[in-house]
């Protein structure tokens, strides 16, 4: 397995440094029975059949970390890679290309990237997003990730009537650092859309959804008419949008944890500069929940 997890993460731009730090780290929990025995549990029930409740195995994962003596973050990657490397067996099982199985899993890369900036940590601190990676629920086209899910509003979008649970597909953007241009959206849209299509039969129209920070209304005022973020909002309806109750979320566009200081979050772009006022006015930051009706080009 170690030559597994080796190879995988090779396969992305991590660090040397890093890469041996999480073997280090498969090695410390494998070096003794009882923490080996139950890693391999976790990952030859998933290589063998693939149904494992990936929440349960990071709360198995979190005690593993603590009798191993190895940060819990770092314990997670472990355990990440280790599905990860595993993954390209089932994807091969179902006639998926090598090409959508790196594409998908290069967010095991961006997420360590979160990690190491927000924490100083190797490792990832959202383990549980993986499950529908490893379920194969969730892919990656382009600069968006897409899976089936269902509406959680009730609107009329282009006359299509949307009610809660109608059919929808979820897109996330993750932090590749890629720009967000219209040309790369449209891309991505397609060819999600394509192969969820063909994958569950879907049929016209297909409705869009997304939940982010990104469709924060607020955010408007803050872009200018040439954003590529505010033209990634102009696509949808926001159909709803909330509040957070803190800054504890500010890490999503800073790359760095809100210790209360505002003063200490980098100020190096035109939107950063909008939130560090907005923290400093005591106003708050949200999102927004927003529907598109896709159309084929």
């Amino acid at each position: 397995m170690n030559i597994l997890i080796e190879d995988f993460l090779r396969t992305y731009p991590f660090p040397e440094a890093a890469v041996r730090e999480v073997i280090e780290a498969y090695e410390r929990v494998t070096a003794e029975e009882d923490t080996r025995r139950d890693l391999l549990a976790m990952t030859d029930a998933y290589r063998e059949g693939g149904a494992v409740d990936f929440d349960r195995a990071v709360e198995r994962m979190q005690d593993i970390s603590r009798r191993a003596d190895i940060h819990p973050y770092t314990g997670y990657l472990v355990l990440v890679c280790a599905f990860a490397a595993l993954a390209r067996a089932h994807y091969e099982r179902e006639g998926l290309s090598e090409e959508l199985y790196r594409a998908t899993m290069n967010d095991v890369y961006y997420k360590y990237e979160e990690c190491r900036l927000v924490y100083g940590v190797t490792g990832t601190f959202v383990p549980t997003w993986f499950g529908r990676f490893f379920r194969l629920e969730r892919f990656a086209f382009g600069l968006l990730q897409f899976e089936c899910t269902t509406c959680k509003a009730v609107c009329t979008l282009n006359g299509v009537p949307m009610h809660i649970g109608d059919p929808t597909v979820n897109i996330h953007v993750p932090r590749s650092g890629k720009r967000l241009t219209p040309a790369e959206v449209d891309r991505s849209l397609a060819l999600g859309c394509a192969f969820l299509e063909k994958r569950y039969g879907l049929s016209a129209p297909i409705v869009i959804e997304i939940n982010s920070w990104l469709l924060y209304p607020e955010n408007r005022a803050m872009l200018s008419e040439g954003s590529n973020i505010r033209a990634f909002m102009d696509r949808f309806y926001i159909a709803k949008a909330g509040e957070y109750e803190d800054y504890s979320q500010v890490w999503r566009l800073f790359d760095q944890s809100y210790e209360g200081d505002p003063d200490a979050l980098p100020a190096d772009t035109s939107l950063r500069r909008a939130y560090i006022a907005r923290i400093r006015e005591g106003k708050p930051l949200g999102w927004g929940y927003g529907l598109l009706v896709y159309k084929r080009a």
